[in-house]
């Protein structure tokens, strides 16, 4: 399986975005990243699991009060099994780049999405099946490792929106789904690994090994390889 953004590793082994193409970068890469998968999603059910137990304390304030079951709580319960579901999808990279074909991927039956509208707080609970495209707006710049010859940094999605099919347009502030941080797309082409991430060392100089500018801290521009926009449902 080839991958559109590989990595490969320089002096003490930090992993850097590179145009080449390295079978050995590649295979670090994906161990990695399934390995920041795992841990994203025992993070995110132990932060629901904690978020259902005040729900039901709450609803469980007086004694002898009639109990309603929280339907929100028993649809976003952390515990639910994931399914694997095909989406057929078209994708948009940082340079303008179009693909198109199918992807596979492991999803809750509804995704509890919190998002901000006129400065109020909402939270919404949407099946997969439901959104239309999600579009990358910002990325935010984490410093990995210092070395010799720089500073390395990661960008990780932390603005983007949500179409829906209805037309409404969800804002969220925050990390993006954990199975769009990488996954598999696979056309007549054959398959290729997509991310919505990036690294980049920025040199003792200032200047950045991608060639890419701006801050360490936050982008609106990503990198050309790294995916931009989803539109689900393309055949």
């Amino acid at each position: 399986m080839r991958s559109l953004i590989t990595y490969v590793w320089i002096a003490a082994g930090c992993m850097l975005l590179s145009p080449t193409v390295s079978g050995a970068g590649q295979d670090a890469l994906f161990a990695q990243g399934r390995a920041n998968q795992n841990l994203a999603v025992r993070e995110a059910d132990a932060a629901n699991a904690n978020q259902k137990n005040a729900n039901q304390a709450a609803g469980n304030q007086s004694k002898g009060q009639s109990k309603q079951p929280d339907q929100a709580a028993r649809d976003a319960a952390p515990n639910a099994a994931l399914v694997e579901k095909t989406f057929h999808v078209g994708i948009t990279l940082g340079d303008g780049r179009r693909l198109k074909g199918k992807i596979r991927v492991r999803v809750p039956e509804r995704l509890s999405i919190t998002h901000v509208v006129d400065g109020i707080q909402y939270r919404k609970l949407v099946r997969p099946e439901e959104i239309q495209a999600i579009e990358l707006k910002r990325w935010r710049g984490r410093l990995v490792r210092q070395q010799e010859k720089g500073q390395i940094f990661q960008f990780d999605v932390d603005r983007y929106t949500i179409e829906l099919n209805g037309g409404q347009v969800l804002k969220r502030d925050g990390e993006l789904f954990v199975f769009l941080n990488q996954f598999v797309l696979e056309n007549e082409n054959g398959s290729v690994q997509l991310f919505s991430f990036w690294g980049d060392l920025q040199k003792k100089d200032g200047s950045w090994f991608t060639g890419m500018q701006g801050p360490s801290t936050s982008r609106v521009a990503a990198h050309k390889d790294v995916v931009q926009r989803i539109e689900f449902d393309e055949s």
